[in-house]
């Protein structure tokens, strides 16, 4: 079997049509599933390549991802007399920024003294995970009933992510970053 080349101009056209579709028809109650692509971007972008192969993304680096997306979400502002953070939610404030809130107080706001304190940071890293597994994971490419599996498959919550072939490398060569 040969290896998948980078995507063609029609696959890349399937794919952002695919993607536009899930963020226009999709249900977005929080704001995770939007962090949940964002991370999973931000990991092709530094982890992927152009050869169009597939890509395995740990829980554990996504959940690392969203730490590092949220932590400035979580910075009180001024509203009247108590200061608030922003609610990502349209119910109950997710969990995920309530344990980053929590851990923002404690560490007065650095995200170098969390990452620091390894402890803390692995209890962070590892309750993001498991909310991540639990909730945008398996819910992220659903569109109304119908299941668009073209970002990676959902076979379990698992501690890995199978990103389709093509995904890691569906923005193309011209656009790639290298640390180089």
């Amino acid at each position: 079997m040969s290896e998948p080349g980078p995507p063609t101009a029609e696959e890349q056209l399937a794919f952002l049509r695919s993607l536009q579709r899930l963020l226009d028809e999709g249900s977005f109650v929080a704001s995770y599933k939007f962090a949940l692509l964002h991370a999973i971007a931000d990991l092709c972008l530094v982890k992927g390549d152009d050869s169009g192969a597939a890509l395995e993304l740990s829980t554990s680096e996504i959940a690392e991802q969203f730490v590092r997306l949220y932590w400035p979400q979580v910075i009180p502002y001024p509203a009247g007399d108590h200061p608030r953070i922003l609610s990502q939610n349209t119910g109950r404030q997710a969990a995920v920024v309530r344990e980053l809130a929590d851990r923002h107080h404690r560490c007065r706001g650095s995200l170098a003294d969390l990452a620091n304190n390894r402890s803390d940071w692995d209890d962070l890293r590892r309750t993001v995970e498991r909310t991540v597994r639990k909730m945008p994971l398996w819910k992220l490419q659903t569109v109304g009933s119908e299941r668009l599996d073209f970002l990676y498959e959902n076979l379990d919550a698992g501690a890995l992510v199978r990103l389709e072939p093509g995904v890691a490398s569906a923005s193309g060569p011209s656009t790639r970053w290298s640390p180089t």
